[in-house]
């Protein structure tokens, strides 16, 4: 990959990801971290892209302190748990293969989630993608918060797939598999719109819940369940990081 690449390409993603949050256009969430996902692609056993991201988030989240005025440890450390967490991610490459590398990313990244809650709810205050919830999310009663990244980072994973090719210097190649990933990935969107409810659980709600508030007025299926996508994420992260490790272990 072209050195220019390396910082044209963070740089993108940071300057999509600020519009995402600041100028009305939380759908564009669907696609800030393509520009990363196409180095991953490239370089996909290399860390890379990790530190790209990392970087980015490093950046938006001081951008966004400083705006909104909130400061707290979460501007630095949830960039930094995510980053380790998804280093971590990088032993299961050598094991797994095809489809499950992309699903273990998103759980990997749903557990840095999780494990930035319980060290500290307060610090989800700077998790990427909030602006996203709304009338484009009336599904979160079912999924909780979490749900939102899942579809934000399965959405980015997609769009990368169908517009990636190691053939040029740009990486990128439009095709009509473009057009079909981003009908899929809008699917959420569609689906949230035709609900007759809008959700009654916030990222404030998550927050409560994780720091032992009263629940009283969050709703009681997401009080019994919180973020139990994350959490099971985490769960099935720490297996697959344990199986990845004994295989290596025994293949030697």
């Amino acid at each position: 990959m072209e050195n220019k690449l390396r910082f044209l390409y963070p740089l993108l993603s940071l300057v999509i990801l600020l519009a995402g949050q600041f100028a009305g256009l939380p759908l564009l969430f669907l696609i800030c971290m393509v520009p990363l996902f196409l180095i991953y692609l490239k370089k996909n056993e290399s860390s890379e892209w990790i530190v790209s991201l990392t970087i980015v988030l490093l950046i938006g989240n001081s951008i966004l302190g400083f705006v909104q005025d909130a400061w707290n440890l979460g501007i630095i450390l949830y960039p930094l748990v995510l980053g380790i967490t998804l280093y971590l991610n990088l032993i299961t490459r050598k094991v797994l293969r095809g489809a499950m590398r992309s699903v273990i990313v998103v759980a990997f990244w749903l557990s840095a989630h999780y494990i930035v809650l319980k060290l500290n709810p307060s610090w989800a205050l700077f998790f990427s993608f909030q602006s996203l919830a709304g009338d484009f999310t009336q599904w979160t009663d079912a999924t909780g918060l979490m749900g939102i990244t899942a579809w934000v980072v399965i959405s980015n994973i997609i769009i990368s797939k169908s517009l990636y090719t190691p053939d040029t210097k740009s990486l990128i190649r439009f095709s009509p598999s473009v057009l079909i990933a981003l009908l899929i990935i809008l699917i959420p969107a569609f689906i949230s719109l035709f609900m007759s409810a809008k959700p009654s659980v916030g990222f404030t709600d998550m927050i409560q819940l994780y720091s032992g508030y009263s629940v009283d007025t969050i709703d009681s299926i997401y009080a019994q369940r919180g973020e139990w996508l994350a959490r099971t994420s985490a769960w099935l992260s720490v297996l697959v990081l344990i199986y990845s490790l004994v295989k290596l272990k025994t293949t030697k």
